[in-house]
């Protein structure tokens, strides 16, 4: 048997294992997003803020060695990732009634920076609210 391979079951390996990963990273950002809340009920900070948006950055490079075949996922796996990027996006929309009414114009321009002006937009529209600075 030859031990050399095309690098499909690697790839595949790796996908999984990134979905694995992302998923302890939400789980984490959840935990801590329940303390900030239960702490002031608030997010107060522009520092709280830009780590809840962050998880954008961790679904652009998901899908970044996708396109660039670094990973590789079928037809149903990468529409459960991407589903789970609607979701965590709407969920960031929603925790914006959480963020201070000072922050909240910069708020929205983090949001719009880690998650692309128009996929808010989008979101927003498809949720039935537009946030409000």
């Amino acid at each position: 048997m030859d031990d050399c391979s095309d690098g499909k079951d690697d790839k595949k390996r790796s996908a999984k294992k990134i979905a694995k990963e992302f998923s302890k990273l939400l789980k984490k950002e959840k935990i801590r997003l329940q303390k900030i809340q239960e702490k002031a009920g608030r997010i107060e900070t522009e520092e709280d803020w830009e780590r809840v948006a962050q998880a954008a950055d961790i679904f652009t490079s998901i899908f970044a060695q996708i396109d660039e075949g670094e990973a590789t996922v079928d037809s149903e796996e990468e529409s459960a990732i991407a589903e789970m990027c609607r979701n965590h996006l709407a969920n960031n929309i929603v925790q914006m009634e959480l963020v201070s009414e000072n922050l909240k114009e910069r708020a929205r321009e983090i949001l719009s920076e880690h998650w692309g002006e128009n996929f808010v937009l989008t979101a927003e529209k498809q949720m039935g609210r537009q946030t409000k600075c």
